[in-house]
């Protein structure tokens, strides 16, 4: 299992066969496998088109972010979740309008990351967020109908954070240059794209950066070992800070503890985190992987 989500009353997992599998109550569709009624053992989601990279679930929805940066959801579809608003024949059948299969979200672009509320659904897209599905606290920002099952940008938000274009093949580093979050950096062997940041204060310990990283192996190239000891942060003042973690501490527990194989075709998806004395803005961040032509640098507004 590379990914795992948890909804009202269903679980789902991406699995290593590159699918997804869900397990628990499947009144509305959460299973995504083309029925209702609930199992206890994981069934497989249908209608995927593409490699799923991470799950989102809440209440009675799923979501999968796929390798080329589609969306695709199941479940309920009451309030126009799944990218289409529900007829009047629909809201008036039982168990109501769902999908027990996958969806493409139609009119979204290429996302970065995906999170799923009660009755809506956001995602990264570049510079934005869009969401769609209920808005009736403003879920989907203000001066919204209330509910949507076309995306729409939420005005107001800050930029999150800036990163740097990827370093010359064959480097470890260089002067990075700034661009937009969830910007992909497109490599001779790979792509990477760092989708979130967060800074985490652990008491007695000190504070850990973690950013959200997607690497994606392209197709026709071999194997790339991902991960660990790959990462490493460097300070304006030239100090390094190594790639860590805290075991058992999930806010600032890494995703990749450890190098993994990823296969062409495929991507890893998960926190990149260091240990530094304070919560620096000047930081560099870089992926020094094997063999060096995939290194990747980016550096933090």
């Amino acid at each position: 299992m590379s990914a795992i989500a948890v909804g009202m009353a269903h679980s789902c997992a991406v699995t290593s066969g590159g699918g997804v599998t869900c397990w628990g109550d499947n009144t509305y569709g959460e299973l995504g496998n083309g029925a209702v009624g609930s199992s206890e053992v994981p069934v497989t989601v249908n209608g995927l088109s593409g490699q799923p990279v991470a799950l989102a679930a809440h209440l009675l929805n799923s979501c999968a972010l796929l390798a080329d940066g589609g969306v695709a959801c199941w479940g309920s579809n009451k309030y126009g979740q799944l990218g289409s608003l529900p007829s009047t024949e629909e809201m008036k059948a039982t168990p109501g309008p769902v999908s027990a299969n996958a969806v493409m979200i139609p009119g979204l672009g290429s996302a970065a990351a995906v999170a799923v509320g009660g009755a809506h659904v956001c995602a990264v897209i570049g510079s934005v967020v869009k969401c769609w599905g209920l808005n009736a606290v403003a879920q989907l920002g203000a001066d919204k109908p209330a509910l949507s099952a076309t995306p729409f940008v939420v005005a107001g938000l800050p930029p999150l954070v800036a990163v740097g274009t990827p370093a010359s093949p064959g480097s470890s580093g260089g002067s990075p240059t700034q661009f937009t979050l969830g910007q992909t950096a497109d490599l001779p062997r790979n792509t990477v794209t760092v989708s979130d940041r967060k800074s985490v204060d652990v008491p007695s310990l000190g504070t850990y950066q973690l950013f959200m990283v997607r690497n994606c192996v392209k197709a026709g190239q071999s194997p790339m070992l991902i991960g660990g000891v790959d990462w490493k942060a460097v300070g304006p003042g030239g100090e390094t800070y190594e790639y860590s973690g805290i075991e058992g501490f999930p806010d600032v527990e890494p995703s990749f503890p450890t190098q993994r194989a990823v296969q062409p075709g495929e991507c890893l998806q998960g926190w990149v985190m260091f240990k530094t004395d304070t919560k620096l803005s000047g930081l560099e961040y870089k992926n020094v992987m094997s063999p060096l032509d995939a290194a990747v640098s980016w550096k933090v507004g």
